[in-house]
């Protein structure tokens, strides 16, 4: 596609704006998807001309522009324009309770994490986070919603460390999510330990703080600044069982008042900094400046 448009640009002088969601061919590497390095190279030289021919780039976090500078591409032309969320799917909402009770949530604490369970995600160390909350505080309960090529390995590691606190959920449809967040008391926002994700910001995080949910952050770096901003949650050290039972255990023993202050933290920065309405302003914003060039 990008190079299709520089092709199209080239001809009939079409200004083109390009959106970056990940930084090829970094992301191939850290999941795991590509390990060819001759292919990585290419991919790497493509993106570089893409990037570089681009009348405009827009990046999702603050970090994407750091990094596609020290690339040597025109800083002048980069924008920041966070995702926004489904938000007909993720708003402030009463929890369900005759749902709850059929997903087995009443009556306990939840720790919800939803999505993709990959090797991206990391979420065995969460386990064995579980393993010393379950230890600690029985009625804490770890919720996992979603599939992913680890999900199997996931429900296997929780097997073998006999942990009763854990609970495996089928993947639903975007439209439902919302119903199933509304029941969570702490959300659960996770990536390996890697320089890419320091510069990642997970969609999840967006849903969570629309939402209205306070969030557990193991996401160093851009992620967890945005959390931080916001004051809508705690962070923990990806990948450190401990780090994160200890973020757990803070949130379990705060008021809940506290928790729902978070909670309309995340909502209310959401409304003004990450909103689609704020998404579009910016758009019109970048494609103006596009346009202009060549006016």
């Amino acid at each position: 596609v990008g190079i299709t448009a520089l092709i199209l640009k080239r001809i009939w002088k079409i200004p083109y704006v390009y959106e970056i969601q990940d930084i090829w061919p970094d992301t191939l590497r850290v999941t795991g998807m590509v390990n060819n390095k001759y292919l990585m190279r290419i991919i790497d030289r493509l993106c570089k001309i893409i990037y570089k021919n681009a009348d405009r780039l827009t990046v999702i976090s603050p970090g994407f522009k750091d990094k596609l500078i020290s690339m040597g591409i025109n800083q002048e032309k980069i924008d920041v324009i966070y995702n926004p969320c489904d938000e007909t799917s993720n708003y402030p909402r009463k929890g369900n309770q005759q749902l709850a009770k059929k997903l087995k949530l009443n009556g306990k604490f939840n720790i919800m994490f939803t999505g993709n369970m990959g090797k991206a995600q990391a979420l065995e160390s969460v386990l064995k986070s579980a393993e010393v909350v379950q230890n600690k505080y029985p009625d804490i309960q770890f919720v996992f919603i979603g599939g992913g090529i680890d999900k199997n390995y996931l429900r296997n590691c929780a097997k073998d460390l006999n942990l009763d606190n854990t609970l495996f959920l089928e993947r639903v449809p975007l439209s439902k999510i919302g119903d199933i967040i509304a029941l969570a008391d702490i959300t659960l926002v996770h990536l390996k330990r890697d320089p890419l994700f320091k510069i990642t910001i997970p969609g999840k995080t967006q849903a969570y703080m629309a939402s209205s949910k306070p969030i557990i952050i193991g996401v160093e770096g851009d992620a967890a600044n945005l959390v931080m901003k916001a004051n809508a949650g705690v962070t923990c050290i990806p990948e450190d069982p401990k780090s994160i039972s200890d973020a757990v255990f803070k949130m379990y023993t705060i008021s809940k008042e506290e928790l729902n202050k978070m909670g309309k933290n995340g909502r209310k920065y959401y409304e003004s900094k990450l909103s689609l309405d704020v998404l579009f302003e910016k758009l019109d914003d970048v494609f103006y400046k596009a346009i202009s060039q060549y006016s």
